[in-house]
């Protein structure tokens, strides 16, 4: 049977923001059982490669490593079938950029309220298609 979601992407950032995320992709995923892979996307700096700026990298590099580690086991504690990868670029084209090369067909991400009077403020829609 074809489901409807096959591969969920979560992007995180290690807040407690990202739980409401996670609960709505869990409940996807069991139900039509899909993967999830879990996202964290280090922020690129436009800045000279040097020991310096290796080193930042290698720190929050460890430090994602060890943060996707313990989300890890609220999926594996479920039988999700879950994977984790940490890439460093610009948010939104490090996640957008992952869903294509990953063929993921739906992003579960937090956000900020939405103010009522400013619906589309702050919001930005990806859509892709297949269809010619």
């Amino acid at each position: 049977m074809e489901t409807l979601f096959n591969h969920i992407l979560i992007p995180v950032d290690f807040t407690d923001k990202n739980r409401a995320a996670i609960e709505v992709a869990q409940q996807v995923a069991r139900q039509c059982d899909a993967r999830i892979s879990l996202l964290h996307v280090i922020e690129f700096i436009d800045f000279p490669d040097d020991d310096e700026i290796s080193s930042f990298y290698e720190k929050l590099q460890t430090r994602s490593e060890r943060e996707l580690t313990q989300l890890l086991q609220l999926f594996t504690d479920q039988g999700l079938d879950v994977t984790v990868e940490t890439v460093i670029n610009h948010r939104c084209k490090g996640i957008v950029m992952y869903a294509i090369d990953n063929d993921v067909d739906l992003i579960v991400m937090s956000s900020h309220p939405v103010d009522p009077g400013h619906r589309g403020a702050g919001l930005c829609l990806l859509y892709t298609s297949d269809a010619a």
